[in-house]
């Protein structure tokens, strides 16, 4: 059975009109490039999140708007999940913020997810406890693992080697790691000490679930090797293009590391506060309050049977695109992984909205425009930052003209080049590429302008 067929025996599963309109959407701007901001907006949780921060800070509207989806995420951890197939789907996220720096607040929206959770009150139940017996000589000890009471305790240590995070995992398996710079944790994770660091979270990210046994770590554990089982480990970081650049190794994005990240690239800010406005503590209080709420309802398995037929329906059009276009998320293999995180949004769409576990429609709608989102900023990243000297000659010359259009003659061109270290051979072959590929033309007075759908602008300005 091809493609094709499997969705036209998905349709006669669902109302004809319910699929039409989804059938509609597939193909609509609305689902594929909305902004962030404006999808999770559509939960009055998290849009209550978004206008109560706005005050506060003119951090860019798209990273607050990762930083509501982190907290939620964090809070839900692993009690709740999506079965697919025979692996639980947990709503934890590896999220990256990106931007200049300074102005751009990057480490202001790590510290509001940081700050709120810290802040939190748990309720705690009979499912916050685990208990195990382990024998100790002629006597049975009975060790209790550590009860959630305060969103702080799902913060993992800032001090980072792999050793301690599995430790702590095996008796806290939700937890969220915040790094104010990713290009340090990327140095970290490539030390000594920390050999392995990448596959074992990746092992992590993909399965929940991680052992470790040798005489030493038995010795140290109470004889018993140390197991991660159900984690949901999330990592919320921030960095530049330029780091990023600097401290990601082909062999990172090689080996699926990095695909399992979702970028938030910001290249000019929503709006500008010269004095913030103090924190409406009433309203605070209330999201506090509902943020807290999700950990208690929103509990064991997400009954995803209203939704299955349309994930079909989305998945074999997200595939089918993957074929065709030479992507870079076709490269590393990041549109597989997505349609997962679809999955996962929508988990933390439901859960904002709704609390409670019964997967609509409308939330895996959120879920597919929030995973249609990061596919666009991902190729729109990798697209525009890992480039040869040559490419970001190319990105270079092709701003300058942007930014002076129709202002520059070529020989004014060819002085910037020089300015750029770029030679007089290398700029005529750049001024070829342009003109062949119709990016830059010449007007009456000879002078150059750039088409604004030139790729090589893309991600680089915003027109």
């Amino acid at each position: 059975m091809n493609a094709n067929e499997m969705i036209d025996a998905i349709l006669v599963l669902r109302d004809e009109k319910q699929v039409e309109m989804f059938k509609r959407l597939l193909h609509s701007e609305k689902l594929k490039y909305s902004s962030i901001d404006e999808i999770i907006s559509s939960s009055p949780l998290l849009h209550r999140w978004m206008e109560s921060t706005k005050e506060q800070t003119d951090t860019p509207d798209e990273f607050l708007a990762a930083s509501g989806l982190q907290l939620i995420a964090s809070v839900m951890g692993n009690l709740s999940h999506i079965m697919f197939g025979s692996t639980k789907i947990f709503p934890h996220l590896w999220i990256i913020l990106l931007g200049p720096s300074s102005f751009f607040r990057k480490t202001t929206a790590l510290n509001l997810t940081k700050n709120c959770l810290r802040d939190l009150d748990l309720s705690v139940d009979w499912s916050d406890y685990k208990y195990e017996v382990r024998a100790e000589g002629e006597n049975n000890k009975i060790t209790v693992k550590p009860v959630i009471r305060s969103g702080e305790d799902l913060l993992a240590p800032t001090r980072f080697s792999i050793d301690s995070l599995i430790e702590e995992l095996q008796d806290i398996p939700t937890m969220i790691m915040i790094q104010s710079e990713f290009g340090v944790l990327l140095t970290e994770l490539d030390k000594t000490y920390n050999l392995g660091s990448k596959e074992t979270l990746t092992d992590i990210y993909d399965s929940g679930s991680f052992v470790k046994s040798n005489k030493t770590v038995k010795k140290e554990n109470n004889g018993q090797p140390i197991k991660v089982v159900d984690s949901a480990l999330s990592i919320y970081s921030a960095s530049t293009r330029d780091w990023l650049e600097m401290y990601i190794k082909q062999s990172d994005i090689g080996s699926g590391f990095m695909a399992r990240f979702l970028f938030v690239p910001v290249n000019e800010k929503t709006r500008a506060h010269g004095w913030p406005n103090t924190r409406n503590e009433d309203m605070y209080k209330s999201i506090k309050r509902d943020v807290a709420a999700i950990r208690k309802t929103v509990r064991g398995e997400f009954d995803a049977s209203a939704i299955k037929p349309f994930y079909e329906l989305w998945y074999f059009d997200l595939m089918e695109r993957a074929h065709k276009e030479e992507t870079f998320s076709k490269t590393i293999g990041f549109d597989s992984r997505l349609a997962i995180y679809a999955l996962k949004f929508a988990m933390i769409m439901h859960a904002s909205k709704y609390g409670n576990t019964k997967l609509t429609l409308d939330s895996f709608i959120s879920g597919i425009q929030l995973a249609e989102y990061f596919r666009e900023k991902t190729n729109e990243l990798f697209a525009t930052t890992f480039l040869s000297e040559f490419d970001k000659n190319v990105r270079r010359l092709a701003e300058y003209i942007f930014r002076n259009d129709h202002g520059k003659t070529r020989r004014q061109l060819q002085q910037r080049a020089g300015s750029y270290e770029i030679k007089a051979s290398e700029f005529k072959q750049i001024v070829e590429i342009l003109e062949e590929d119709g990016d830059v033309y010449w007007d009456c007075d000879e002078k150059a302008t750039i088409s604004y759908a030139s790729k090589y602008l893309k991600g680089v300005i915003t027109t």
